[in-house]
């Protein structure tokens, strides 16, 4: 009898202590999948750091770029060009046939962005609060003479990039306002003008305020 009391005891230890090898293997799994999950949250947090602070520096050099003294003189040329071409008569807007260099120098501004907007290298949204009124303007004014090119070079992925970018900023713009942005020809006139006047003495602080409805960036 006490041979078989001894026995039962034993096996109440045995499974007690196999319950609490269970129980500390449990929690041993669970601290190591807590340590795996909190390993994999402190990547994802410092991987968005790092991206975060690559769209910062990646905008600041375009922004360098875009203000930088000899990008301005193209901007003024291309301003100049397009005035001087689109804009013969007061209240006519006359489709430019071919961008001179410069204002295909701003197109090639314009498809770099495209291009880092679609490859995901720059937020879209940081683009549009900076450059989404002369990313318009600058489409609606060259685009007849983008097809014109498209169509005497039988090269329709002509500037591409640049028509993703502007279709990316009116839909933006959209957003924010419900509406999309549908410049008028004074408007267009306006613009030109301005960027022929862009870096000099005779340009004005937030020049391109005029265009601005609220909640958008023009």
């Amino acid at each position: 009898m006490l041979l078989t009391s001894l026995t039962a005891v034993g096996a109440i230890w045995a499974a007690f202590a196999a319950t609490r090898q269970s129980r500390a293997a449990t929690r041993q799994a669970q601290a190591a999948e807590e340590s795996v999950a909190q390993q994999e949250r402190y990547a994802k947090e410092q991987a968005e750091r790092q991206r975060l602070a690559s769209n910062v520096d990646l905008i600041l050099k375009l922004l360098m770029y875009f203000e930088s003294d000899n990008f301005l003189e193209t901007r003024r040329r291309a301003g100049k060009y397009i005035k001087d071409r689109c804009f013969l008569s007061e209240g006519n807007f006359i489709p430019m046939e071919y961008p001179n260099n410069a204002a295909a120098e701003v197109l090639n501004f314009m498809e770099l962005l495209g291009y880092l907007i679609k490859n995901r290298a720059i937020e879209a949204q940081a683009i549009w609060e900076r450059f989404g009124v002369i990313v318009v303007m600058y489409w609606a004014l060259c685009k007849p003479a983008i097809e014109n090119v498209r169509k005497l070079q039988e090269a329709p992925w002509s500037w591409e990039d640049s028509e993703f970018l502007n279709n990316k900023m009116i839909e933006l713009t959209k957003e924010r306002s419900g509406s999309a942005p549908n410049p008028s020809t004074e408007d267009l006139r306006a613009f030109a003008h301005l960027e022929s006047l862009v870096g000099t003495d005779n340009e004005q602080p937030d020049q391109y305020a005029i265009f601005r409805r609220p909640q958008e960036p023009f």
